[in-house]
Order: structure tokens, then C-alpha cells, then sequence
């Protein structure tokens, strides 16, 4: 069973406490948060989708996670990191006109879905896609590509266990 390496994100801060009663988080980070989040949860970066931030003072936010819809399920997250993909260039993809367009296959899984985007964000390289009606973002890193084919359009995967059931 391979899973994502935990070597390959850094430490950008951590849920302090929840907020309200809808969900929301109180998070405090070194690092901008855009469109994703990923908390390590049982020694794992998981990705959340951000529905809504708040900046506050003093590198804290008010943050709605996709998902997250009580304070019960809010209140699991206190406590939990939040990290960010370390960017390093991997096997080629360096930018979106690199793979805008390629079909994703995963080694198991078989065809995931078309690279709709290549997100670059502080310390980190996205592929945004859509898998079984959802969202997806899958960090760029070489140990999940296993080839690419300029030819076809196609880049092939191996991805970790439960990375596109979240």
C-alpha cells in the first residue's frame, strides 16, 4: 500500500480552536490559504476544499472547510497541523502548459480525469482535476508520476491509497 510521504510537505501552522457553530475553524498559518487546505490526520497530508476565509490578526483566519458542517466535526480538527506541499519541479512539469489538457491515469484506478489546472501556490504544485463528480487536487511530486506521454496527452500515476476518496 503506498501513501503520501510526509517528507514531501512542510508545517504552515495549526487548528487552534473552532468558531461558531456552522464549522468553522480558527486556524493559525505562516502561509496564505487559497482554495485548499491539508491537515495531517493520522500521520497523512488530507486535503480540504475552502469554502470561505476570514483573515483576523496576527497570521490567524476564520476558516470554512468543505465537509465540516458542525462544531462537533469541527472540534475533531483542534489541534491538527496544517501543511503545505513542499514545490520541488517534478519529471518535467514545471507549469500548466506542460499538462493542461492531459488525461490522468492512475496505475490501479485506471483514467482519473482531464488536467483542468496546474495551481501554484506557496511551497507547493497542484493538478486540479475532477474524479467520481469531485473536485480533486493531486500534489505534483515525483513518486506519484510514473510517466508521461507528450505523443498521447497522457500522464500516468500511482497514487497513494484513499488520496481521491477524500
Amino acid at each position: 500500500m503506498k501513501s503520501i510521504d510526509r517528507s514531501h510537505f512542510t508545517e504552515i501552522g495549526y487548528v487552534l480552536k473552532t468558531h461558531g457553530n456552522k464549522g468553522e475553524l480558527k486556524l493559525e498559518t505562516t502561509v496564505k490559504l487559497k482554495d485548499w487546505a491539508f491537515l495531517e490526520i493520522q500521520g497523512k497530508p488530507v486535503p480540504f476544499k475552502v469554502e470561505a476565509i476570514h483573515p483576523l490578526h496576527n497570521n490567524q483566519v476564520i476558516c470554512k472547510l468543505s465537509g465540516i458542517e458542525s462544531t462537533t466535526q469541527a472540534e475533531e480538527l483542534v489541534g491538527y497541523t496544517l501543511l503545505s506541499a513542499k514545490h520541488k519541479p517534478s519529471r518535467g512539469v514545471n507549469k500548466a502548459s506542460d499538462i493542461a489538457g492531459y488525461m490522468l491515469f492512475d496505475d490501479k484506478l485506471g483514467e482519473i480525469g482531464l488536467v483542468e489546472e496546474l495551481i501554484e501556490m506557496p511551497y507547493q504544485l497542484l493538478i486540479r482535476t475532477h474524479s467520481g463528480g469531485k473536485e480533486v487536487l493531486i500534489p505534483v511530486v515525483d513518486e506519484f508520476i510514473t510517466g508521461m506521454n507528450h505523443r498521447t496527452k497522457t500522464l500516468h500515476l500511482s497514487l497513494p491509497d484513499g488520496l481521491l476518496s477524500v
